[in-house]
This record gives C-alpha cells, sequence and structure tokens, in this order.
C-alpha cells in the first residue's frame, strides 16, 4: 500500500480509476502500462533530472506499429503519444516481430521485468538482484537460455518475487506489483 500512496501522491505517475479506486489485483494493459511508463521518465527527467542513456535498439518502431502501415496502433488512439515516446525515444517497451504491440493484452511479469531493466541500465542502476535461484538448472522456472535471463538481476532488483525459485514470468503483473517496482526504482534514482 505504501508504493501506491508514494506513486500517487509523492511522485505523481500513478493514478487511480474514476471511481476513487486503484484495484490493485487488476492486470494493467500494455496501454496502461506504456502510459505510466511515460509519465514515470517524464517525473524522472524533469523533476529529478536524471539523465537517460538509453534509446530504441529494436527495429520495431512506434511507425511501424501504427494501424496506418499495417500494425494495430490506431491513429488517434489515447496512449499514441506515450507508446511512441517509450518506444522510440527510451526504448523501454517495445512491439513484436509481427509489427504489433498488443496495447489490449495485460503485461507479463517477463515483460515489464524487461522494461524495468531498460529503465535501470539507461539510469546506470546497478543490477543487484537474484539470479542463479530462478535457473531451472537450480530448480527455478526460467529456462537457463530463455532470452529474459539478461534482465533477471534487474527485475529481481525491484520486482516482488516469491522466496522459492519460481520468478512466474508468463503471468500477468498486476497494479500491486507494478507500482511496488517503479516506486522501487524511483527511490534507487533519489539516493
Amino acid at each position: 500500500a505504501e508504493a501506491i500512496v508514494l506513486g500517487i501522491d509523492k511522485y505523481r505517475f500513478l493514478s487511480g480509476y474514476p471511481d476513487k479506486t486503484f484495484k490493485g489485483e487488476g492486470k494493467p494493459t500494455r496501454y496502461e502500462i506504456a502510459v505510466i511508463l511515460y509519465k514515470l521518465m517524464t517525473l524522472v527527467e524533469k523533476d529529478l533530472k536524471k539523465p537517460f542513456s538509453g534509446g530504441n535498439s529494436s527495429k520495431i518502431t512506434f511507425e511501424r506499429m501504427s494501424e496506418r502501415n499495417g500494425g494495430d496502433i490506431p491513429t488517434g488512439h489515447w496512449a499514441e503519444a506515450s507508446i511512441q515516446t517509450v518506444v522510440d525515444k527510451y526504448g523501454i517497451m517495445s512491439g513484436f516481430i509481427d509489427s504489433t504491440f498488443k496495447g489490449k493484452e495485460t503485461i507479463t511479469r517477463y515483460e515489464f521485468g524487461v522494461s524495468c531493466a531498460r529503465i535501470m541500465q539507461g539510469f546506470g542502476l546497478p543490477k543487484t538482484g537474484e539470479t542463479e535461484r530462478f535457473l531451472e538448472k537450480n530448480g527455478g522456472d526460467i529456462p537457463d537460455q530463455h532470452w529474459f535471463v539478461s534482465a533477471l538481476g534487474y527485475a529481481t532488483s525491484v520486482m516482488k518475487v516469491s522466496d522459492g525459485n519460481q520468478f512466474l514470468g508468463k503471468e500477468s503483473l498486476n497494479r500491486y506489483e507494478m507500482a511496488y517496482a517503479l516506486v522501487n526504482i524511483v527511490q534507487l534514482l533519489e539516493q
């Protein structure tokens, strides 16, 4: 609950819904995450005056994902500017190989973990989380050669993880988990 209060009241990158609820167990869509990450990056760069040295290294740009080029982001969509910024300027979210963004889908813990890793790397934050216990060779649920392994040490630095060896990367992230991780990132940047 503390992360929610900090994210809404102190840092102002999180918000609740019009009915004055946070819906913490709710699963945010990729559209919603793009908007929240855009607000977070704006806060950190403008208010905390932290420079970001990242960017899109993917060939899947916002333009390729736009509806006018065969993608799935409608022209004039409410999250359009946020998506373009987090994909093209910061490179902290990306589309899929088929040039779609899949904005209506929920974001997995793997996908969100990669976004956290890219944010942390772009701001020069260290990778301090655990990696080994989550790998299959140690009884974990992440294959040893999985595409996510390079982001794992960053993700576990800020995301909630089980006491055991399960990262649960294929599961959809909930709003409580999102708030917890993003507030942790901001607090690391304030140090």
